[in-house]
C-alpha cells in the first residue's frame, strides 16, 4: 500500500542553513546536486566544471570542455553540460573523469515549443510539464510537451532575470532571480508566489539552481565565490511521514496507515496496533490522538519567516526565529527555546491558560443563557405590550362608540322637539283654513240668495270673525315660529386634528440594563507563550531616572505619556494643556479649554482632558492637529478619568464613579457610593482602583462596585492623588503630603515607598505608568516632573 504525503503549500515552506561552499569560482551558470549529496558547478567564464563533496570541500575540475552552461546529473555517474551559444552538449563520466560530447546536428532532435527563447534560459520539468525562463522578458513559462502554454508568471517587483529553475515533489517551481539577489517559489498553478530567499541570505546574483527531490535540498550557486545549501521542510508536512504510516507495522516492513498518533511512544498506530497498544501493560496508559486533530497542533514554525524558532525574548513575551531576532536587537532577555519549554505542561502559565479556557466556556455558556432567556423575555414583553395596544384600540372605539351615540340621541331629541313644535302650527293652521272655508261658502251664498239686509248683517258678522283670522295671521308671521328651522352639527376639533397630531399609536422604547451577572476573568496578565514569566514582586521593583522635567507649570493637576515618547501636563489654574516632546522641549499648548483636571490618552492621536468643578464638560483634544476636536457634557464634576475599551471612566463626586461610552455618550454608574471630591482613578482587567484623600484611601473594587480590598495607612500615604497600575496590577499613588509614591501589591495586601521627596518630590499631585514601556511619570503640583523606567 503507497501512502500519499500532503502536498506542500508553498507559504508552509520552511528552509534551513546546512552548509556554506566557497566555490571559487566567477559566472556560475549552473549547478546540480550528485547521489551522496556531491555538489556540481559550470563555469562558464573557465569553461570548467568544479564536483565538490557533500562537506563542501573541492573533489576535482574537469577543465577545457568548451563553453559550460547548465549541468544535469544523467544517471550512471554521469553529467551532462550544455555549452550556451555551441551546437554541443558534453556528457561526463564522473568515475573517468573525461567528457564525450553530443553534436545536435548529428543527434536525433525534436521541437517541443515553436516559441523563441533567448540563450540564457534554463529549462526543468515535471511529469507532463516543462518549465522554462525568459531573463530578458524577466519571465516564467509553463507549458507542456507539445508546447501548449499553460501559464506565465511575470513580477519585476518580485523577480527579474530569472536563470536557474528546478520544482519539488509537488511541481512547486524554484527559480533564481539574478537582478533581484533572490530565490522565489511558485505554486503549481502559477497563481501564487513567495520569496524564499534574499540577499540576506547571502544570496547575490544567483543564476545556479538545484532542487534534489530525494532529500528536500535546494542548492542555489551565486554567479561567483559561493554557494548555499539548504534543506527545505513544511509545517505542515514535517513528520508526515511518521504520522500517516504506523510505526509498528513499518518495522515489520509492512506499510499500513495509522490512525492515532501517540505522543509518548512519537509515532503512529493503525487501527491493529490501536487496540494492542490500549491494552498493553506498558502501554495502556499513553494518551493517543487522532491523527486529524494531532495534525491540528500548532508547530514550532515563525509564520512570518518560516523558521523554526529558536529563541525567546522576555522583554515582548514573544517567540523569535533567527530573523526575528534582529528587530530584539536591544534586548536584553533573549533566552534559547529550550530552556524556556522545559516542563512547560506543568507550568503556571499552561494551568493559567488551561484554566482561562474553561472559564470562557463558562462564561459563554452563562452568556448564551442570559440571551435565550432575553429572547424569551423579549417575546413575552412583545406578546404583553400587544395585548396592551389592543386593549387600548378597544378602549377607545368603545369611548368613540358612546360618545357617538350620545351624539346621535342628543340629534334625535332635538329633531323630534323641532317637529312637534312645527305639526303643532300645522293643525292650528288647518283648523283656521277649514274656518274660513265655512265663511267663504256662506258669504257665497249671502251674494247670490240674501236681500240686502240680510247681506249687510250677515257681513258685519263675518267681519269681525275675518279681522280675528287676519290678526292671527299677521300674528303669525312677526312671531318666530315661521321660521326655517335647519340642523346641523360641529365636529370636536380633537377629533378632527386626530389624523394629524397623533401619527403614531405609541412609541416602542428600546431600554438596554446592565448585565445582571458577573463575567469571570482570571487576573490580567501579559500574554504569555509556552512559558510562566515570573510576576515582577513589590520588593523587587527598580526605578531608573531617565530624565527630569521643567513643566513650567502650576496646578498641576494630571499628566500622561503618548505612544510616541511625548508627555501631557494639564495645568488647572491656568487652564491649559501643555504638551512636551520626549527631550522636555514644548510641543504645544492648548489654552482656555474651560479647565483642565486630569488627562487620559484614548486613541487615534486624542486625549480626553476633565474639567473638575469648573463645568459639566469633558474635552477630546487631537494631539496631532494640537485643537479641540470635541466636548462631552457630562451633567456632574468630573475629576479623575480612566480609559477602557470604548469608555472614560470619571469621579463625578456625589453622583459617584460614571462611565461614559465614547460612541453614544450613554452614561451609567458604576459605583454607588459618593466620592469626594480631586479623586483619581485606573483600572486594570476587571478592577477598578480610586483614591479618596479624605479618608486617605486607596480602593479596588470590580466593575459591579462590589470592594475588593482598601488600603488606609496615613503614615505612609498621606492624602492620595493620582493612580496607576503596571503590567502586573500593582499600583502606584501618589502622596501628596507625605511627598512620596507608593506601590501597592495587587491584592492589596503589601506596599512600599518608591520615591520620596530625596528623589525631588515636592506636592506630587499626579502620575502615569506607560504598559507597553514599563516607564513611569510623576509630576509635582508646581514646575518639576520625572520620567523613571520601571525594572
Amino acid at each position: 500500500m503507497v501512502i500519499s504525503l500532503p502536498a506542500r503549500h508553498i507559504d508552509n515552506l520552511t528552509l534551513t542553513l546546512q552548509k556554506r561552499i566557497s566555490t571559487n569560482m566567477s559566472n556560475v551558470k549552473g549547478c546540480s546536486m550528485l547521489p551522496g549529496g556531491s555538489m556540481v558547478f559550470s563555469c562558464y567564464s573557465k569553461s570548467k566544471i568544479g564536483v565538490f563533496r557533500s562537506d563542501g570541500s573541492e573533489n576535482f575540475e574537469i577543465n577545457n570542455i568548451g563553453d559550460t552552461f547548465d549541468v544535469v546529473y544523467t544517471g550512471d555517474d554521469t553529467i551532462a553540460v550544455t555549452s550556451g551559444e555551441s551546437c554541443n552538449i558534453n556528457i561526463i563520466d564522473l568515475k573517468k573523469k573525461g567528457p564525450k560530447m553530443i553534436s545536435l546536428r548529428d543527434e536525433s532532435v525534436t521541437n517541443v515549443t515553436n516559441k523563441t527563447i533567448p540563450w540564457q534560459a534554463h529549462v526543468t520539468t515535471f511529469g507532463d510539464k516543462l518549465f522554462y525562463t525568459n531573463d530578458i522578458k524577466h519571465r516564467v513559462t509553463c507549458c507542456d510537451f507539445h508546447g501548449n502554454i499553460l501559464w506565465k508568471f511575470c513580477d519585476t517587483s518580485v523577480l527579474r532575470e530569472p536563470c536557474g529553475i528546478s520544482v519539488d515533489n509537488n511541481c512547486n517551481v524554484f527559480v533564481a532571480g539574478c537582478r533581484t539577489g533572490n530565490v522565489v517559489v511558485i505554486s503549481p498553478d502559477g497563481q501564487h508566489h513567495r520569496q524564499l530567499l534574499s540577499g540576506e541570505d547571502e544570496l547575490k546574483y544567483p543564476q545556479g539552481l538545484h532542487y534534489d527531490t530525494s532529500i528536500n535540498t535546494l542548492l542555489v550557486a551565486n554567479y561567483q565565490y559561493y554557494a548555499v545549501v539548504y534543506n527545505i521542510s513544511n509545517s505542515s508536512w514535517i513528520m508526515a511521514s511518521n504520522l500517516n504510516i504506523c510505526g509498528a507495522c513499518n518495522q515489520q516492513q509492512i506499510t499500513v496507515q495509522s490512525v492515532v498518533w501517540c505522543s509518548e511512544c512519537k509515532e503512529g498506530l493503525c487501527e491493529k496496533c490501536k487496540e494492542h497498544h490500549s491494552v498493553s501493560q506498558g502501554t495502556r496508559h499513553h494518551a493517543t490522538l487522532s491523527i486529524d486533530e494531532y495534525q491540528k497542533l500548532t508547530t514550532g514554525v515563525c509564520k512570518k519567516h518560516k523558521r523554526l524558532y529558536e529563541l525567546f525574548c522576555r522583554n515582548h513575551d514573544c517567540l523569535c526565529c533567527k530573523y526575528c531576532v534582529k528587530s530584539h536587537k536591544d534586548c536584553k532577555d533573549l533566552i534559547e527555546i529550550n530552556e524556556v519549554i522545559h516542563n512547560v505542561k506543568i507550568s503556571n502559565a499552561f494551568y493559567e491558560i488551561e484554566q482561562t479556557l474553561l472559564e470562557i466556556t463558562d462564561n459563554i455558556k452563562q452568556i448564551t443563557a442570559n440571551r435565550e432567556e432575553n429572547l424569551t423575555s423579549l417575546a413575552n414583553q412583545k406578546n404583553e405590550i400587544e395585548a396592551e395596544i389592543k386593549q387600548t384600540r378597544s378602549t377607545i372605539n368603545n369611548y368613540l362608540d358612546k360618545i357617538q351615540d350620545d351624539l346621535m340621541n342628543e340629534l334625535m331629541v332635538m329633531e323630534q322637539k323641532e317637529s312637534i313644535e312645527i305639526r303643532e302650527l300645522l293643525t292650528t293652521l288647518k283648523l283656521k283654513e277649514q274656518e274660513i272655508g265655512k265663511y267663504q261658502a256662506l258669504f257665497a251664498n249671502i251674494k247670490q240668495y240674501a236681500s240686502d239686509l240680510q247681506a249687510f248683517t250677515s257681513m258685519k258678522h263675518i267681519e269681525n270673525d275675518i279681522a280675528i283670522a287676519e290678526q292671527f295671521i299677521q300674528s303669525l308671521a312677526k312671531s318666530d315660529t315661521t321660521n326655517q328651522v335647519n340642523i346641523s352639527w360641529q365636529i370636536n376639533k380633537s377629533l378632527q386634528e386626530i389624523t394629524a397630531s397623533v401619527q403614531k399609536f405609541g412609541v416602542i422604547n428600546v431600554i438596554y440594563d446592565l448585565c445582571d451577572f458577573t463575567i469571570l476573568k482570571r487576573k490580567d496578565k501579559q500574554a504569555q507563550i509556552m512559558v510562566a514569566l515570573p510576576t515582577r514582586n513589590i520588593n523587587n521593583l527598580t526605578l531608573t531616572l531617565q530624565k527630569r522635567i521643567d513643566t513650567d507649570l502650576s496646578n498641576v493637576r494630571g499628566c500622561s505619556t503618548l505612544p510616541d515618547g511625548r508627555m501631557v501636563f494639564s495645568s488647572f489654574s491656568e487652564k491649559k494643556i501643555s504638551v512636551l516632546k520626549s527631550d522636555g522641549s514644548t510641543d504645544f499648548e492648548i489654552s482656555n479649554i474651560c479647565g483642565s483636571f486630569d488627562v487620559v490618552f484614548i486613541g487615534n492621536e486624542c486625549i480626553a482632558v476633565t474639567s473638575s468643578s469648573y463645568s459639566n464638560e469633558i474635552n477630546i483634544i487631537n494631539t496631532k492637529k494640537n485643537k479641540l476636536r470635541k466636548t462631552i457634557k457630562v451633567h456632574s464634576n468630573n475629576d479623575g478619568v480612566a480609559y477602557n475599551d470604548g469608555h472614560l471612566i470619571y469621579c463625578a463626586r456625589e453622583k459617584r464613579l460614571q462611565m461614559i461610552s465614547l460612541s453614544d455618550e450613554s452614561i451609567t454608574n458604576v459605583i454607588n457610593h459618593e466620592l469626594s471630591g480631586l479623586s483619581y482613578v485606573t483600572t486594570f482587567g476587571d478592577k477598578l482602583f480610586y483614591t479618596n484623600y479624605n479618608e486617605d484611601s486607596v480602593t479596588c473594587c470590580d466593575f459591579h462596585g462590589k470592594i475588593m480590598w482598601k488600603f488606609s495607612d496615613i503614615s505612609v500615604l498621606d492624602t492620595p492623588y493620582g493612580i496607576s497600575v503596571d503590567n502586573e496590577g500593582n499600583v502606584f499613588v501618589v502622596g501628596y503630603h507625605t511627598h512620596n509614591v507608593v506601590v501597592i501589591s495587587s491584592d492589596g495586601k503589601q506596599h512600599r515607598q518608591l520615591l520620596s521627596s530625596n528623589d525631588g518630590l515636592k506636592y506630587p499631585r499626579t502620575l502615569h505608568y506607560d504598559q507597553p514601556t514599563n516607564t513611569f511619570l510623576v509630576a509635582n503640583e508646581f514646575n518639576d516632573a520625572f520620567l523613571y523606567e520601571a525594572k
